[in-house]
């Protein structure tokens, strides 16, 4: 079975981790994939650009209206993910609770199956 692992930031919280803390969750998604991928589990992964770069389009009456930011009326962000494919759920879990993120209060990662996908070998 096919997971996404969705890496969630929230900005007050990542930008007040001391400048080691947040270094080490870098080196640590490094190992990550390096330990997921030689384990054969990583299929892909995606880092997103900056929030600044991003919009959010929506189609009212025949009208698109592009905002920048994120959606209305959240506080964390998507800042990337990670495509597993795994014998079960449970390892699914296991496998996001290596990524570093999951010890720091206020960050997590979002699992969710992949119902269907095409391309890119994912």
């Amino acid at each position: 079975m096919k997971y996404l692992l969705a890496i969630y930031e929230n900005p007050g919280v990542w930008n007040g981790l001391p400048e080691r803390v947040r270094a080490d969750v870098h080196e640590g998604r490094h190992r990550f994939v390096e330990e997921i991928g030689a384990s054969g589990e990583l299929l892909g992964r995606i880092t997103l650009g900056d929030l600044s770069h991003g919009a959010v389009v929506q189609v009212r009456d025949g009208l698109t209206w592009v905002t920048g930011g994120l959606h209305a009326g959240r506080a964390d962000h998507l800042v990337g993910c990670y495509v597993v494919e795994c014998e079960s759920r449970e390892r699914a879990h296991a496998i996001a609770a290596m990524i570093p993120d999951t010890g720091i209060e206020g960050l997590g990662i979002e699992v969710r199956p992949i119902a269907f996908s095409v391309g890119a070998g994912v």
